[in-house]
């Protein structure tokens, strides 16, 4: 994100994920056994649907999370330089500050916080938090009550627009996304040098409306999401034009 960009994610596995300014994190790795969605939405879920191994890596800035109640086999962790980040089920914000130390504090449960070079996890709990300095030195702390209110604030706003989304809409999602991302990685398994100029977009034309459709779908202004857009039926109207083809079209081109 920029300096005064923001993001909020949904896994389909219901956690939401609220990506601060001036911050860069990395999905590593994300996969989720397959669930019954019925007629459920996320806001009838005390539970994530079925179990799930998720792993992000912050590489700057800060990230705020509240998840549903993990299954025993599940796991999700948040790797940076200073330790990794062990998630329960719980409400939490961590952050890479510029100086180089970090700090994570936890409103709700807990969470498990591993040292980089294998030494004991420490655990915070709920209304606890920690410093870490870019040595490597921890310091046990009350959560910081202004990150108190921005943890509770930035999940409230993620969870109130989640809540309404159906799983059949997430599981729709999460299959697009498996073929998009199939898609491109056998793309990017070519050696775009050998693709001969046949093969190859050649029209300028096309190209333009493809970098439009991709800037249309990935627009980082503020957009607020009606019920509507919520729904099975909407996401596949949107998806009905192949958003894969043409991210083809602009990753085979010079």
């Amino acid at each position: 994100t920029g300096l005064t960009g923001e993001v909020s994610i949904l896994f389909s596995n219901g956690t939401t994920a609220s990506v601060e300014p001036n911050s860069q994190i990395k999905i590593i790795s994300f996969s989720q056994d397959d669930f019954d969605a019925g007629n459920r939405k996320l806001d009838d879920l005390q539970n994530e649907p079925s179990s799930s191994m998720l792993s992000l890596d912050l590489e700057r800035g800060t990230l705020i999370a509240k998840t549903k109640k993990l299954n025993p086999s599940s796991k999700f962790s948040i790797s940076t330089k200073l330790g990794t980040a062990n998630i329960i089920g719980t409400e939490f914000q961590i952050g890479l500050s510029p100086s180089g130390s970090l700090n994570l504090d936890v409103s709700t449960s807990i969470v498990s916080f591993t040292p980089p070079n294998g030494g004991q996890p420490v655990m915070v709990a709920k209304g606890s938090g920690l410093n870490v300095n870019k040595t490597g030195g921890i310091t046990r702390r009350p959560i910081n009550a202004s990150i108190a209110l921005n943890i509770s604030r930035k999940n409230k706003s993620a969870s109130t627009i989640a809540s309404k989304v159906a799983l059949a809409t997430i599981k729709i999602a999460t299959t697009k996304a498996t073929q998009l991302s199939g898609g491109i990685n056998e793309i990017q398994a070519r050696n775009p040098k050998s693709i001969s100029s046949s093969n190859r977009a050649n029209s300028a034309q096309e190209k333009e409306e493809a970098k439009l459709t991709i800037a249309e779908r990935s627009s980082d202004k503020p957009k607020s999401i009606s019920p509507a857009e919520t729904s099975k039926e909407y996401f596949e109207k949107i998806t009905e034009k192949n958003y894969l083809e043409k991210i083809k079209i602009l990753l085979s081109g010079n």
